[in-house]
């Protein structure tokens, strides 16, 4: 669920999933704790991927201040985060090796890709049972986004001053060089097979776009972006943009208050419904926002959630009674999300299984608490 989304999953800090189930989330201990235990936070930087309510993973930056080459680990959870169970262990000898995304498109089907330069695709075809590692094409060091659109079918997006692409029909084994995007074209969004979508970084005289693919990135069109209200396309030159594609259906594209009236002091927000033929200014969010689906929003911010019903046009508070923390939610179904927390101890996770409204802090992977049940060799001999 944060390299954008599912329909698609598309590589991010955080994963992306948004499959249906009626498995409910049960913890016992409160989102509120104020000294969290050792199990409830981690000091190492975090990414989650949940499929269902019970089922997800969670990759894990090792690096301390005294090892600042730890490498990461991949944990399982099949009880919603009661327990965890490390399946994989990368080390490195390189400084600052990080997991720059975890996603998974099923139970079965997951990817970390992982380096610094990034060099590797680590993929598992048995729910992390095991894994293989895969190089990624000659001169990708700098990847600014990978996405699958199924297990078998993914894209790459290479940056620098020309930005190049691959795809690959084999799950990552082997890769084909695309037509290279257009130069200030950056992110990378898959909604399947055929519809992709890039933002822009802003560095081109032309009004604020974004650009579109319907043929697989072998062809980019260009989709502008109408001007803010009472402004005209020739004041909002050099204004960067995203993407993020909600499942289902719609497109997301936020532009930053750069060379834009002063007065416009937020992120802009715009969505379509008809692949950037028509677009609509979304009101200033209440919250980090999370995606049900195309139409139906989850806000959070503080004590309060608030939900939407109409892609951000307005919103009703759910609840205002939630601990007071940092929210970064990501939602699975109508009445299942699950929240990266900034807690007392480090970085918490949170679960809802009512919609949100109430939250239980579940367990956090522990490195040092668990035995590694798969490992792979360094990365620089893989």
């Amino acid at each position: 669920m944060g390299l954008g989304v599912l329909a698609v999953v598309v590589m991010a800090a955080a994963g992306f999933a948004y499959l249906h189930s009626d498995l409910t989330v049960r913890t016992t201990s409160s989102v509120g704790a104020p000294s969290p235990s050792p199990l409830l936070a981690t000091l190492n930087a975090v990414s989650y991927d949940f499929v269902t309510p019970s089922v997800g993973w969670a990759a894990e930056d090792l690096n301390t201040p005294t090892n600042l080459a730890g490498g990461f680990a991949v944990f399982k959870t099949t009880d919603g985060a009661k327990h965890w169970q490390k399946q994989l262990q990368l080390d490195s000898s390189v400084i600052g090796f990080l997991p720059l995304s975890l996603q998974f498109v099923d139970q079965e089907n997951g990817f970390v890709a992982v380096g610094d330069p990034f060099e590797l695709l680590t993929r598992t075809a048995d729910g992390g049972a095991s894994w293989e590692s895969n190089p990624l094409p000659a001169r990708s060091s700098r990847v600014d986004g990978i996405a699958f659109s199924s297990w078998r079918s993914g894209w790459l997006l290479v940056g620098g001053p020309a930005p190049t692409m691959y795809a690959t029909n084999d799950a990552g084994g082997t890769w084909q060089r695309l037509p290279d995007p257009p130069r200030d074209a950056s992110g990378l969004s898959y909604r399947s097979p055929n519809e992709a979508w890039m933002g822009s970084a802003g560095i081109s005289l032309t009004p604020p776009h974004v650009y579109l693919s319907r043929d697989g990135g072998q062809t980019w069109n260009t989709v502008d972006l109408p001007p803010p209200a009472g402004s005209s396309s020739s004041t909002v030159h050099n204004v960067p943009a995203s993407v993020e594609l909600p499942p289902l259906n719609g497109v997301v594209v936020h532009i930053p208050p750069v060379d834009e009236p002063v007065a416009v002091a937020f992120t802009r927000t715009l969505t379509s419904f008809d692949q950037g033929a028509t677009w609509r200014d979304v009101p200033p969010p209440p919250g980090v926002i999370a995606y049900q689906d195309g139409v139906h929003w989850w806000a959070m911010r503080g004590t309060a959630l608030y939900k939407s019903s109409d892609a951000g046009q307005s919103w009703v508070t759910v609840t205002d009674a939630l601990p007071d923390l940092r929210y970064i939610p990501h939602v699975l179904d109508s009445r299942h999300a699950w929240a990266l927390t900034i807690v007392a101890g480090g970085y918490g996770l949170a679960l809802t299984s009512d919609g949100g409204l109430h939250w239980t802090q579940a367990n956090v992977p522990q490195p040092q608490y668990h035995g590694v049940e798969g490992r792979l060799p360094d990365a620089h001999s893989a």
